[in-house]
């Protein structure tokens, strides 16, 4: 066997090692660090951990494995800092996302990393057959303070300008758009697109109280005129009609007929009228499947419904949609989503 052929246990060594990789994470979170490096220049080991009121040597070792995560860069000392070997700073590419800024998004990237940590810990329990079931999703007050905080960071800083791409994808003809964002939560994918085509107009569907964050937002954008808010639970109320334009994205998960969905949006479109459809679809092969189904398997533990790749674009051709993409998008938080536009047939 050659020396540089891993052992077939590697696999098992390198999720316990993730674990550390998560520990190092969850530590510069809670720690400050980045807000730390966020004031400065590129600072050593010692400085910083007198700043934070951390031990300077286990810090040196800390700031190493950030580096070697690829979560912070360095640079060789400077006359400033000539006690240690090494400077760290955040890299350019991460640095609106982790900084004040309209892409920052530092605690929706601490929510995350909390959240998917305390299920890992918990899954053990959750699988016993007596364990009671998870609930679906939040109430509505909690997608709502979610829209507030870490979903509204997502959507500034990831998810509208993906949004942006895929509705350009669709090639929507209609100078004077009507869409709808459903299941919009904060707003900021509906306000996105009403700032990039100023002709179009728009719905943001979503919970009672999570609306009422989209239309705090819109306001805060002068967007009044164009965007207006609905509120209600999908599987029951209206969400209007005469649609140029849906769009759907992580919604689907919290119904419990993709079938019933299916008609419901075809409904809800104008003839001619485009879905743009965006959910996890579960892989057939092992090569797509560690990150989509480690996104999936807290959907499916709590009772969410998850469907095949493939399987969604099925039920649409057969409530009457013509599919005229799907493709898998690498752009969106956490794990690659299956972007579907299909098209509403043209009346008569």
């Amino acid at each position: 066997m050659s020396a540089d052929t891993p052992h077939p246990l590697q696999i098992f060594w390198d999720q316990a090692l993730a674990s550390i990789h998560t520990g190092a994470l969850l530590a510069a979170f809670e720690h400050g660090l980045f807000l730390e490096l966020a004031e400065n220049a590129p600072t050593s080991a010692p400085i910083l951990a007198r700043r934070l009121g951390l031990n300077i040597t286990r810090t040196e070792h800390w700031l190493e494995l950030l580096w070697g995560m690829g979560i912070l860069d360095r640079a060789e000392k400077t006359q400033e800092n000539e006690n240690s070997t090494w400077c760290y700073y955040v890299p350019p590419s991460l640095t609106n996302y982790l900084f004040n800024g309209t892409q920052c998004c530092h605690e929706a990237l601490a929510f995350r990393l909390r959240a998917m940590h305390q299920f890992g810990k918990n899954l053990s329990g959750w699988l016993r057959e007596d364990c009671n079931v998870l609930p679906k999703s939040a109430n509505d007050a909690g997608w709502a303070a979610a829209a507030q905080k870490q979903i509204g960071q997502e959507q500034c800083a990831v998810t509208a300008d993906t949004a942006l791409t895929c509705v350009a994808y669709a090639e929507i003809s209609k100078a004077s758009c009507r869409f709808l964002d459903l299941g919009g939560g904060p707003g900021w994918v509906a306000i996105a697109l009403a700032k990039q085509y100023a002709d179009w107009n728009g719905v943001v569907f979503d919970l009672p109280e999570t609306v009422h964050v989209a239309r705090q937002n819109i306001a805060l954008t002068g967007l009044q005129q164009r965007l207006e808010t609905l509120g209600g639970d999908f599987t029951t109320a209206d969400i209007g009609a005469n649609y140029d334009l849906i769009w759907c994205s992580s919604l689907l998960y919290f119904t419990h007929d993709l079938k019933m969905s299916a008609h419901k949006l075809l409904a809800a479109l104008a003839p001619g009228g485009t879905l743009v459809a965006v959910h996890a679809e579960l892989p057939n092969t092992r090569s797509e499947a560690e990150r989509i189904l480690a996104y999936c398997l807290p959907l499916q533990l709590r009772g969410c419904q998850v469907w095949r790749q493939g399987e969604f674009a099925q039920i649409l051709c057969e409530s009457g949609f013509t599919i005229l993409a799907s493709f898998p998008c690498m752009r969106f938080p956490l794990a690659p989503m299956q972007v579907i536009i299909a098209r509403k047939e043209e009346a008569g």
